[in-house]
Order: C-alpha cells, then structure tokens, then sequence
C-alpha cells in the first residue's frame, strides 16, 4: 500500500510547478499573501496546456488542493504538520479560497 513516488519534473518549468504546489500548506499556514499568489500562479500555469496540467495532476495536485480547502478536516491534515497555523483565517482567505477552486476545476476539466 501506500503512495507511489511524484514523477520527477523534466523541465525547468515543471520543476518550478513542482516546487510551487510543495510550497503551498505552509504558505496558506504562515504567509497568506504568499499562498494566495502561488494558487493564482498555478492555476494560470494549467491553462498553458495540457503539458503544464498533466504535471500538476500527475503529482496529485487535485488532492492536494482537496487537502488544503479542508485544511484541519483533511483526513492528512493529523499526520502532517503543514496544516498547523493559521489555516483560513484573514483577509486573503476568501481570494485564495476562491483561487484553489478555480485551480481546482481546472485541473479537472
């Protein structure tokens, strides 16, 4: 059981996709500015094509999107200390909630 290995990225922009989407728990915990601009740059990225979006999804980013909505009520969330702090609380909340449901359908679409 268990999940199998993130496909390593084989491009520069895919490597910086990568990073973006491991930096998001802890941006949305400490730094909501920061998240709030990763989501939007992320799901700007998808729209590039479906390179760009076959990435994100190959690394689970649907999950991990589903993840940070739920933030304390993610089934991960007790296992992982990204979701400690602040979580939706401020006033970037709204915006980057809003951003990871945009990421989020289109990545599913």
């Amino acid at each position: 059981g268990g999940w199998a290995a993130f496909p390593r990225p084989t491009t520069d922009v895919g490597a910086l996709l990568a990073n973006a989407l491991d930096l998001l728990p802890e941006a949305v915990a400490s730094h909501p500015h920061t998240a709030a601009e990763l989501v939007r740059f992320l799901a700007e990225c998808v729209r590039l094509g479906p390179a760009e979006a076959g990435l994100l999804v190959a690394r689970r980013a649907i999950a991990r999107v589903v993840d940070l909505i739920l933030w304390e009520e993610s089934p991960v969330a007790g296992a992982s200390r990204r979701f400690r702090g602040r979580g939706w609380e401020g006033s970037e909340s709204n915006s980057t909630l809003s951003s990871l449901f945009d990421l989020l359908s289109d990545l599913a679409a």
